[in-house]
């Protein structure tokens, strides 16, 4: 993945721009494979337990941060949502909804389930015009 270091031709020329230039798009794929790594390292050795789970939540999104602001993405603004739970055989679903630039703007989610507990990982990319 190339770095985000490119400066928009068409922002310097116009001042104003809508849409980054394909090169300084959010890389889901690439955001994705830092998500899994991160939360991999963070939380591969842990066992749920209620008391450090508040700990867990911010050192996971406070990695996760840090991993996407290495992309050098410039306008993008992140929203990063942390779930920790305790793994208990039941059902659960989160979902989400969204008003903006599909063309611009992106969404990634990453489930990561050990015997003991589940962390549920989700980024909101927004291009800021």
């Amino acid at each position: 993945m190339q770095q985000a270091t490119e400066k928009d031709p068409e922002a310097e020329r116009d001042g104003f721009v809508l849409r980054p230039p394909p090169s300084l798009k959010f890389p889901k794929s690439d955001a994705k494979r830092r998500v899994e790594r991160v939360v991999a390292e963070a939380l591969h050795d842990k066992s749920y337990e209620a008391s450090a789970v508040p700990q867990w939540t911010e050192e996971v999104a406070a990695c996760v941060r840090a991993e996407l602001a290495d992309l050098k993405l410039p306008r993008y603004k992140f929203v990063v949502q942390v779930s920790i739970g305790e793994q208990r055989g039941q059902g659960l679903s989160i979902n989400s909804g969204v008003f903006w630039d599909s063309d611009t703007d992106a969404t990634v989610g990453l489930l990561y389930s050990r015997d003991t507990f589940f962390c549920q990982v989700t980024i909101y990319a927004v291009y800021s015009y």
